[in-house]
């Protein structure tokens, strides 16, 4: 995943690891919410 906006490179790689990390929480919330639906 590349993040690119005009603002400075300090504050996109803060940023888009911050955006990195949520969307890994959700895909890893999406992908066990089978498991607590079926149990």
């Amino acid at each position: 995943m590349v993040c690119t906006f005009p603002n400075s490179k300090t504050l996109n790689d803060d940023f888009c690891m911050t955006v990195r990390a949520g969307l890994v929480k959700v895909f890893f919330a999406l992908s066990n919410l089978p498991d607590f639906i079926s149990h």
